[in-house]
């Protein structure tokens, strides 16, 4: 959150637009973390089914979720601290820590935990598209009409 405020008094300071204007990395990494944001939300929202059904694919989604996360929040602060350059301080090494000592526990729980295997066993199957070869039943009838 204090990153968020330093953010924005950085740009109260750039003199209304003209500090956006001038800088056409820092409109760019206001996408990218919007688009970053959105995207981790969906993944949220994804993982969230994926638990509460209980498909097998969710320790490994969570495992990507988790990694994916920390690669973009590592890529973020060091576009970030291009376009910024006052970033550098203690709480950049709190929003890395954060991200990384979650996922040091939970990626060895989920790949070795019993519970999780257990739990976890409902097998996802991706939507597929009606075949249109004939069934079983129309190749029979077929044969003997």
């Amino acid at each position: 959150m204090n990153a968020i405020n330093k953010d924005i008094e950085t740009l109260k300071h750039a003199g209304d637009q003209v500090g956006i204007a001038m800088s056409p990395l820092l409109t760019r990494l206001i996408y990218f973390e919007i688009a970053t944001n959105v995207a981790l939300i969906v993944g949220l929202l994804c993982l969230s089914f994926l638990f509460y059904t209980k498909k097998n694919i969710f320790p490994k989604c969570m495992i990507v979720y988790l990694v994916a996360q920390h690669c973009l929040l590592v890529l973020d602060y060091l576009v970030a601290s291009m376009a910024v350059s006052s970033l550098m301080g203690s709480e950049g090494v709190l929003e890395f820590m954060r991200p990384f000592i979650t996922a040091v526990i939970w990626i060895p729980y989920l790949l070795n935990s019993r519970r999780v295997k257990a739990t976890f066993v409902r097998q996802f199957r991706a939507f597929q598209a009606p075949s249109l070869r004939p069934g079983p039943a129309a190749t029979a009838r077929a044969a003997t009409g």
